[in-house]
């Protein structure tokens, strides 16, 4: 379907939720009817694949489809960790140091997180999801200051000189 050039179809992400659910209950009242999806569209001044897709999930969902849902995968249905879980790394990053609970490390590091998830919890989480967790516990990735100990030694050398 082409729309007149002065006509561009209404960008449905820009609208709040109850104008967006104004809309397609338009488009199942005309679903109902037996209209096709390109003339609802034009009706409405939509997209074409919007209203296709609202179709489709007429088809497969019924009354249900009207429904607005959260896009993207649900809260915690992919975690690693439990909120449990979550809450004893929390304490341990908080409470103590790596080396205190015999590990090789001295600051907590998203290896030091690795190990830490494998021993207490017995899971295998990657060195990115130690980050990821890190991250949402609030704590910022951090890197020492390198410098070489051969110029420092040297500019102590010329200040005492």
């Amino acid at each position: 379907m082409r729309l007149p050039k002065n006509r561009r179809p209404i960008n449905l992400k820009s609208l709040p939720r109850a104008k967006r659910e104004v809309f397609r209950r338009q488009a199942f009242a005309a679903f109902k009817a037996g209209k096709k999806a390109y003339s609802v569209a034009k009706d409405l001044n939509l997209n074409e694949s919007c209203v296709d897709n609202w179709y489709a999930r007429f088809r497969r969902e019924g009354d249900s489809a009207l429904k607005e849902h959260r896009r993207g995968p649900a809260p915690e249905t992919k975690a690693s960790l439990s909120a449990e879980e979550v809450q004893a790394l929390l304490k341990a990053v908080t409470g103590t140091t790596p080396d205190q609970l015999m590990f090789d490390f001295a600051l907590w590091s998203s290896r030091a997180v690795v190990a830490f998830v494998a021993k207490k919890f017995g899971k295998r989480i990657c060195r990115r999801t130690a980050r990821r967790y890190l991250q949402r516990l609030g704590f910022t990735y951090q890197c020492p200051i390198r410098r070489a100990r051969e110029q420092i030694a040297a500019a102590e050398d010329e200040t005492e000189a």
